[in-house]
C-alpha cells in the first residue's frame, strides 16, 4: 500500500520543492497529480532536465553533452504531453511567502535523547508568522535581491556557500534576466 497524503483541499498548502521527476517510476503521473490537484511547485535540477530531455528527443537541440537524454533513463517524457511540459516549464525557480502563518514544533529542554521525539515532554506547537522563501537547492547568502541569484545555484547547490571560482567557471542564467 503506498503512503496516503493527509491534505485538505482549500485548507492546506501544499509546495512540492523541485525534482518532481526522475525519482520513481511515475515522473508523468506524479506531473499530472501535481497538476490536477493544483500544487505549487519550484523547479529542481531534474525537472531542467527532463525538459532538455524533452527538446532533446525531439531533435531540438543537439551536442554531446545532451546525448545523455537518448536513452532508457530519459524514454519516460515521451508520457509527457504538451501540458505536462508547458507545466514543469512554467515552474518558477523560487516561491516567496512573506506573511506565512506557519506551525512549527518547539522542542523546550527536555532530557531525551537526540532523535526521540516520542520522549521529549516539552513539545509544544506554535504558530508564528515568518517569511519564507522556498528554493530547491540553495541561495547564496547576501545575494540579494533574491533575483540576482544563479538558477544552477537555486537548483544544483550543494555547498552552503557557492565558491566564488565555480561560480565563475560555469555560470548559471540569472532569475529574471
Amino acid at each position: 500500500p503506498g503512503t496516503q497524503l493527509s491534505w485538505r483541499r482549500g485548507k492546506d498548502l501544499v509546495v512540492l520543492l523541485g525534482d518532481l521527476v526522475n525519482k520513481g517510476p511515475k515522473n508523468a503521473e506524479v506531473v499530472r497529480l501535481a497538476r490536477r490537484l493544483g500544487f505549487l511547485a519550484i523547479r529542481g535540477n531534474h525537472d531542467d532536465a527532463a525538459l532538455q530531455a524533452c527538446a532533446y528527443r525531439r531533435g531540438e537541440v543537439a551536442g554531446e553533452a545532451l546525448a545523455r537524454y537518448a536513452g532508457e533513463s530519459y524514454a519516460w517524457v515521451e508520457e509527457l504531453d504538451a501540458g505536462d511540459e508547458a507545466w514543469l516549464r512554467a515552474l518558477p525557480y523560487t516561491l516567496s511567502f512573506p506573511d506565512l502563518v506557519i506551525r512549527t514544533t518547539l522542542h523546550g529542554g527536555s532530557n531525551a535523547a537526540a532523535g526521540s521525539l516520542a520522549a521529549a515532554p516539552s513539545l509544544r506547537s506554535v504558530w508564528s508568522l515568518w517569511p519564507v522563501v522556498c528554493v530547491h537547492a540553495g541561495l547564496v547568502p547576501g545575494v540579494l535581491p533574491l533575483e540576482r541569484q544563479a538558477v544552477r545555484d537555486m537548483t544544483q547547490m550543494r555547498d552552503l556557500v557557492a565558491s566564488v571560482d565555480s561560480r565563475a567557471a560555469v555560470p548559471g542564467p540569472r532569475v529574471g534576466g
